[in-house]
């Protein structure tokens, strides 16, 4: 695979915005994670629909400092990777949006069941992504740790989603391991935007 040409880097700034929107998006998905329970007390809920917002808007943040790291430095397929993990975000961020704008909406008719279906698709949308730019990422000679470090993100999502309760393959153990080992992938990915050289 060709080594693609440098482009200008980003600012140091906006490369440090993402990396803690990133590190704070992998504190807070653990958080979320606990506080969704069922059955949990009402201020859990409260918390809980708050963070169903906030997580995969610093993801999109994250993403883009990504991006503006990335740019010139991988090919077409690793920005397309990082773009369908913004509009998985982006996805995310918006159904949060309607759940707590129109709390009553998705029990009502079929198009609010299909728009909330739609839209709940982001978390998969978000782990292809991670997995396309990571396989591209790491088809470059500069950006191999970055491209690994994406591929065990998109990989443990994966595993994340379908150990899920009511998902394909439930198993809650291994379900919170791989929740923690994704958390901790943007934690590292917050780390490593932080310190990039422009």
């Amino acid at each position: 695979m060709r080594e693609p040409e440098r482009d200008p880097a980003a600012s140091p700034q906006l490369l440090r915005a993402g990396g803690v929107g990133a590190v704070l998006a992998g504190s807070l998905f653990v958080a979320w994670g606990y506080l969704d329970q069922k059955n949990a007390p009402p201020y859990f809920y409260a918390l809980a629909h708050a963070l169903a917002l906030i997580v995969p808007a610093l993801f999109m943040l994250g993403l883009a400092a990504l991006y503006l790291r990335c740019a010139g430095r991988t090919t077409r397929f690793g920005e397309a990777g990082i773009i369908l993990g913004l509009i998985g975000s982006a996805l995310g961020a918006s159904r949060a949006l309607i759940r707590m704008a129109v709390p009553s909406l998705y029990l009502h008719n079929a198009l609010s069941v299909g728009t909330l279906l739609l839209l709940g698709v982001w978390t998969p949308t978000l782990f292809v992504g991670l997995l396309l730019a990571g396989v591209a990422l790491a088809a470059t000679r500069t950006l191999k740790g970055l491209g690994a470090l994406l591929l065990v993100m998109g990989a443990s999502g994966w595993i994340y989603y379908v150990t899920d309760s009511d998902a394909i393959l439930e198993a809650r153990s291994i379900h919170v391991g791989f929740g923690l080992l994704f958390s901790l992938g943007w934690i590292v990915l917050g780390l490593t935007l932080w310190f990039a050289e422009p």
